[in-house]
């Protein structure tokens, strides 16, 4: 029986000789950690021309682990290539233009490339021009953003998570990005946090993202870190294409739960693939001196919380 959709045809009564039973996601030779930066290097060379062009005032920078976010991104390319996928992603094409499956492909391996370049020039520069101060200020921003979050959403485990993730970075770029994140979870959580009139202030949203642009504007000075410019302009590039794909995708499989479910937001995608590969949490320990309580009757589920997060972004998409 047809489907309706592109390339899917009926076959009646029976099955074909030889038919194959339908493709898991976990079927073929699917590597999604690996690079190959000859790839990289020839995505960013077709790339280059359209990547100085992007607006300025448009470039925006990663918000989640940048390499997880490309690996997202050409999983869903290879995700969008089986079965009778691709003719669907393909009777779209009048309407989407240049995004197609393979431009995101493109895209996504020249910001992957851009990205490690990036990290590359980093690692072995040795004369930094930031001033210590700001970076102290920085840090202390950061710090204090941190344990604002923890006090108000200790039991979002969404939120613990991505803050444990904060709180691991290192460096002067890391802490560019961090104090972005914190920022946007700032502004996404503002009604949980704005009664807190001891620890916060209604400017600290614009504080946190002032002083990630002076770092970065004072990084920029190094010759290095034009590197970085042209990866948040691949990034920037990467993510539109994702976009559009993304909402072709929710139009083409509405009715077709199983294939939608393939082709989650960016933001959610990468956070889930960021949880799997991190070790589970050690359960906590009772301080010293205490009695541990010992249950006398048959332990109850706990409640749940009154409202759970979005699944894949604590406390919600700032995007939406």
């Amino acid at each position: 029986m047809s489907t309706g959709f592109p390339g899917d045809s009926g076959s009646g009564n029976g099955s074909a000789p030889g038919r194959k039973a339908p493709v898991l996601p976990m079927d073929g030779e699917r590597t999604p950690y690996a690079y190959d930066p000859k790839i990289g290097e020839e995505a960013y060379a077709a790339q280059a021309d359209a990547i100085d062009r992007v607006d300025p005032l448009a470039i925006s920078t990663p918000n989640v682990d940048p390499s997880l976010a490309a690996i997202v991104a050409t999983n869903f390319v290879e995700d969008g290539k089986r079965g009778t996928r691709r003719a669907a992603f393909e009777s779209l094409a009048p309407h989407l233009g240049e995004h197609t499956l393979d431009e995101l492909d493109q895209r996504a391996n020249a910001f992957w490339f851009l990205h490690l370049r990036a990290h590359s020039a980093e690692a072995v520069k040795t004369d930094v021009k930031v001033d210590p101060a700001l970076i102290a200020e920085g840090m202390e921003a950061k710090a204090r953003a941190i344990t604002l979050l923890e006090y108000h959403l200790a039991k979002n485990t969404f939120m613990m998570a991505e803050l444990a993730d904060i709180r691991s970075g290192t460096g002067v770029v890391d802490l560019t990005l961090d104090l972005g994140r914190l920022a946007t979870h700032l502004s996404v959580h503002k009604a949980v946090i704005e009664g807190d009139k001891l620890n916060y202030t209604p400017g600290d949203e614009q504080r946190l993202r002032g002083l990630a642009n002076q770092i970065r504007a004072a990084l920029k000075k190094d010759g290095p870190n034009e590197t970085f410019d042209l990866r948040n302009r691949a990034w920037t590039r990467m993510v539109e294409t994702y976009g559009e794909l993304k909402a072709a995708a929710d139009f083409l499989f509405r009715h077709r739960p199983t294939d939608l479910a393939a082709f989650q937001p960016l933001r959610t995608a990468v956070l889930a693939l960021g949880s799997r590969s991190k070790p589970a949490a050690e359960p906590p320990i009772a301080p010293a001196g205490t009695t541990p309580v010992v249950p006398t009757t048959a332990p109850t589920a706990p409640a749940a919380p009154a409202v759970e997060p979005p699944p894949g972004f604590p406390g919600g998409n700032p995007l939406t």
